[in-house]
């Protein structure tokens, strides 16, 4: 019997786990060997010790020292690297003012930056030295450095000092090219000094054998120190540093970057969270955001969470938020700021979303972020992981619930292939989920649908369902009201299906790939989208009677003369096309199917279906601002498309249909067949029951009046209260730790104007 790949990782880590198991054994035997019974209880103690601080460096990294060194040494090799470079440039000036024959051509750009590094290195070293903050490494690069600085100005050129003489380098290029007599000693104590400084600098990144490796790692502090590069931030920016108070006394440390030199009272400012790995005094070097809201006239609120470098304290999620509301208590209370922003990356992005839960603001900005921690487990590793994560920690935290309270203008920014962040533990997603369970979870138990959902679980977890004092899942609560609400789980399985199965003909075929730019005429789509909403109360009990059976088949087998056939491919084509413009949150119904694995299309699938309707379309993006689009018309925008698009899937049915005379072609028609009606009942079901929601005067969700002749208007009420919960989205590119492009920036200044944190 040939044993499967699924198998085989399932047989490895069968084989992993009882390896790992034999070794706790063992040390286990070792402990109760020296100590006895108590013994057992020394191992378990240490056990939980051990990975509760496994857990706490996956989750905070920036809190233990070896991080800290890590980022430190990579800082020291980057900028030992650059300063080398310019001070080999400086070398090959000074020889090509002695006339050294084959001396490296030097040009203006060379020349440039030369001055501005020696006087970076003189003013971060100066200010490290006045704190008596300077160790003995960074001493001897100062003296080097001040040594440099002394010589060129007395180094003089036509009566004037070479040091001046940088502020214009072409000039100094130019007296190379001429015979012009310079001191060959100063020369020669300039040359000396310089080879003292590039050894100095080289001796930080130069590749070395393990030993030297880990002793430099250790040891070596000459540059990329957090004092240094807090100094630099205090030395670029107007910045005051101060100590805030957590609720527990422990003192957290802080930097306010002003935005306006001349004026300290700054009436507007973002509190910036952190990445679990990050630390504000290397944000300028690692991100946009410093350069970003500075000149937009926003000053910058900068903090390390607790056990983050001189932050006192061990992290957790419970004390950083705690932290963060005393933080925001002291911006608008003593630095008397009264616009603020909460913008929180990663991780930080959960922090802001509770401090836009229980504190007011101007703007919430969810930045590439998580639903929540165990999410980020159970997607990336498995569910066993979630479950060790929740038992051995209280450190999980909510962020969609916190962000679907928050009542302020809020934006939530995604990169649907973020590569450190899944897409289902992405915010968006449990945002999407949060929504569609406040808006269709009013009577759902009552429906016999949302059975049968059972079979989708195993048996334990079926029996925990009935157990009534322990709770549901919201993962199951979900498909229970998806299946009861919308599509039942039969017609989910055979739309899900028909859905692969035409992917899977489309990469068989080798169809075009082609990305479509939807630039399409948006008045058009708006126009589109008004007869659309009227002919649609007259079609609603319009299905089409699909033979289930047939559409649980397998996959195409296309034969080598299906394969070419003109008509097939070209069908095909137009089929992909029109997949490509089914675009919601800057997803495509063809992205679902590629940029996913197939143990996870299914809960992608449902939450692209959910987006159509809640968040709305984005392509092209840059047409948010140049339109103003908000969510509502966003979400007016995908509807159209949506429906245009069925119409030009059934155009395309009819008219091709005679043409596919094979048995696959009959298939893909059902398949095509299939799914339009599936889209069509979505529709019909998702407004449906949307309406009947906000009829009900007990539903939790803001409360419509409903007038049969004031059905337009409810739609639009309906859509706005969706936009309270839903706030503003931006899909980005950039991945994880990029910086946004010009477009994506236009994007995010359209919602800054629109909060009003900015003018123009």
């Amino acid at each position: 019997m040939q044993i499967t790949d699924e198998q085989k990782k399932i047989m490895a880590i069968i084989g992993v786990a009882i390896l790992l198991l034999g070794i706790l054994y063992l040390i286990d035997c070792l402990i109760v060997f020296q100590f006895g019974l108590l013994g057992h209880f020394m191992f378990f103690v240490g056990l939980y010790v051990f990975i509760k601080n496994t857990i706490r460096l996956f989750v905070f990294p920036g809190s233990y020292w070896l991080w800290r060194r890590n980022v430190e040494n990579r800082y020291a090799k980057a900028l030992a690297k650059r300063a080398n470079k310019r001070m080999e440039d400086l070398q090959n000036l000074i020889r090509k003012l002695l006339q050294i024959p084959d001396t490296k051509e030097i040009y203006v750009e060379d020349l440039v930056p030369i001055k501005k590094t020696l006087q970076s290195f003189l003013n971060t070293f100066s200010s490290l030295n006045c704190r008596k903050e300077l160790n003995e490494q960074q001493k001897y690069l100062f003296g080097l450095c001040q040594q440099l600085e002394q010589n060129l100005k007395d180094f003089l050129i036509d009566s004037k000092s070479l040091y001046d003489q940088l502020d214009n380098p072409q000039e100094v290029i130019n007296y190379c090219k001429l015979t012009i007599q310079v001191d060959s000693e100063q020369c020669s104590n300039l040359l000396l000094i310089l080879d003292n400084l590039v050894n100095q600098l080289q001796e930080i990144y130069i590749p070395k054998n393990i030993i030297l490796e880990a002793e430099r790692w250790i040891f070596n502090k000459t540059l990329g120190t957090v004092d240094q590069m807090r100094v630099e931030l205090e030395n670029t920016f107007k910045t005051r540093r101060f100590k805030v108070q957590g609720y527990d006394g422990k003192q957290i440390d802080c930097l306010y970057i002003y935005a306006n030199e001349d004026d300290t009272e700054n009436d507007r400012a973002v509190i910036f969270c952190q990445p679990n790995a990050g630390y504000y005094e290397y944000m300028y070097y690692e991100s946009e955001w410093i350069d970003y809201y500075l000149k937009r006239g926003i000053s910058m609120f900068l903090w390390n969470y607790r056990g983050y470098c001189e932050s006192q304290g061990l992290p957790n999620t419970k004390d950083i938020m705690k932290d963060a509301e005393s933080i925001c208590d002291y911006v608008t209370s003593q630095l008397k700021v009264n616009q603020l922003i909460f913008h929180g990356e990663s991780l930080g992005g959960m922090v802001a979303c509770h401090l836009g839960r229980v504190r007011q603001c101007n703007l919430l900005f969810a930045d590439r972020t998580f639903s929540s921690i165990s999410k980020i487990a159970q997607v990336g590793f498995s569910k066993y992981a979630s479950f060790l994560f929740k038992l051995l920690t209280s450190w999980d935290y909510n962020s969609a619930k916190s962000y679907v309270e928050c009542q302020s203008y809020k934006i939530l920014a995604l990169d649907q292939k973020d590569e450190v962040i899944p897409f289902l533990s992405s915010l968006k997603v449990d945002v999407t989920k949060q929504i569609f369970l406040k808006e269709f979870g009013g009577s759902y138990q009552n429906d016999e649908n949302f059975k049968q959902s059972d079979h989708r679980y195993t048996f334990c977890q079926k029996l925990l369902r009935y157990i009534p004092w322990i709770p549901k899942s919201e993962s199951t609560i979900f498909y229970d009201i998806w299946y009861s609400q919308l599509l039942n789980k039969q017609e989910m399985l055979t739309f899900f299906e028909a859905n692969k199965r035409i992917q899977y003909i489309m990469k068989d075929l080798q169809t075009e790939r082609s990305k479509k730019t939807l630039d399409d005429s948006y008045s058009a789509y708006m126009n589109e989208s008004q007869d659309i909403e009227k002919s649609f109360s007259q079609n609603q009990s319009s299905t089409n009677d699909i033979d289930e059976v047939t559409q649980l088949a397998g996959p195409y087998t296309l034969s080598e003369k299906e394969k070419s056939n003109e008509n097939l491919l070209k069908f095909v084509n137009k089929v992909y096309e029109c997949f490509e413009s089914f675009e919601t949150a800057s997803m495509t119904l063809n992205d679902v199917f590629s940029a996913f694995s197939e143990s996870q299309q299914y809960d992608v699938f449902l939450d692209y279906l959910l987006s159509i309707f809640l968040w709305g379309s984005y392509i092209p993006l840059k047409n948010i601002p140049k339109k103003k689009m908000n969510t509502v018309v966003c979400q007016k925008l995908a509807f159209a498309r949506f429906t245009s698009n069925i119409n030009k899937i059934e155009t395309l049915i009819k008219n091709d249909k005679n043409n596919l005379d094979s048995p696959n072609g009959t298939r893909l028609i059902q398949d095509l067949e299939l799914i339009i009606q599936r889209l069509k009942l979505i529709r019909e079901n998702f407004k449906k029951t949307l309406k009947n929601q906000h009829q009900h005067p007990s539903h939790q969700s803001v409360q419509i009046e409903m007038k049969d002749s004031e059905e337009r208007k409810s739609t639009s009420k309906i859509n706005e209260s969706l936009k309270t919960y839903l706030g503003s989205f931006i899909p980005l590119g950039c991945g994880h730790n990029g910086n946004l492009n010009q477009t994506e920036v236009e994007v995010l200044d359209f919602h800054m104007l629109q909060a009003g944190v900015v003018k123009y």
